[in-house]
């Protein structure tokens, strides 16, 4: 788990500098080139378009205007990506303790999701984190960029098995057991009663038809929501509460999850 945590990236962020990865990172994010190529495409077709059929009206005179718009919007779009990326790679680096939780919305768990804040209530992202990955729950001095709150950097206050035991407790009241049974399940697959599976999760979707009652009511569609783990496929409500960049082991018995924790 703590593989993510690039401490020599962290002391050049201490510094005020930017490793070679972080800035890899901005340039991928904030790539202007397939816009600035689109919208140079567009405009150069477009004025070829106009030189064939003179000032044209009508349709003709249109679809060449309507070129020559997408065009100049994509080249826009490609200047405005360039002249963000600028100001990123420059902009300072920002510091602050702060810690990371999970928060579940209410309902069917949509919006639920690891939370990273610094102590002042800032939300930040953790872009630039292992290339995204997901942070554990724990205590953390951040370091990011405030114009788009990017973690570039996190330093872990909180030790692993700290993280992990969080990351179960989240688990275990998402799938509705208590941390009791997640040791109990642990003695049961030593002893043969329950299968075991790890590995890093693998998620997939399946879009199901609901089916209309009257036929006043609207189409509909129900996303269902897979994880995989050494061949072990389960349904899952909320998402977010599996760090899916980490290593995981299910105990289960048939088809049916027992249990899970992060490893």
């Amino acid at each position: 788990m703590m593989e993510i945590f690039d401490q020599k990236a962290i002391e050049l962020n201490k510094q005020g500098k930017k490793s070679e990865k972080q800035i890899k990172e901005i340039k991928q994010m904030m790539n202007p080139g397939m816009w600035m190529n689109v919208g140079l495409g567009f405009l150069v077709f477009g004025g070829i378009f106009s030189l064939i059929i003179g000032e044209g009206s009508g349709a003709m005179g249109f679809f060449s205007k309507l070129i020559a718009g997408v065009g100049l919007f994509a080249a826009l779009m490609g200047f405005g990506k360039w002249n963000r990326r600028r100001k990123l790679l420059a902009e300072s680096i920002q510091t602050a303790d702060g810690t990371v939780s999970f928060k579940a919305s209410e309902g069917d768990g949509i919006g639920s999701d690891y939370i990273a804040e610094t102590g002042t209530g800032k939300r930040v992202s953790h872009f630039g984190m292992g290339g995204g990955a997901g942070l554990p729950p724990g205590k953390y001095r951040f370091y990011f960029l405030d114009s788009n709150g990017w973690i570039l950097g996190a330093d872990p206050y909180t030790s692993e098995e700290e993280m992990k035991n969080s990351v179960n407790g989240i688990l275990a009241e998402a799938f509705g057991y208590d941390m009791d049974y997640l040791e109990i399940s642990r003695k049961d697959a030593s002893q043969g009663i329950l299968k075991t599976a790890q590995g890093v999760p693998n998620i997939s979707f399946f879009m199901e038809s609901v089916p209309k009652t009257s036929s006043d009511d609207i189409d509909e569609t129900i996303t269902h929501t897979y994880f995989t783990i050494g061949g072990f496929k389960f349904e899952v409500t909320q998402r977010a509460v599996i760090l899916d960049d980490f290593p995981h082991r299910v105990y289960y018995l048939g088809d049916k999850l027992q249990a899970i924790e992060i490893l």
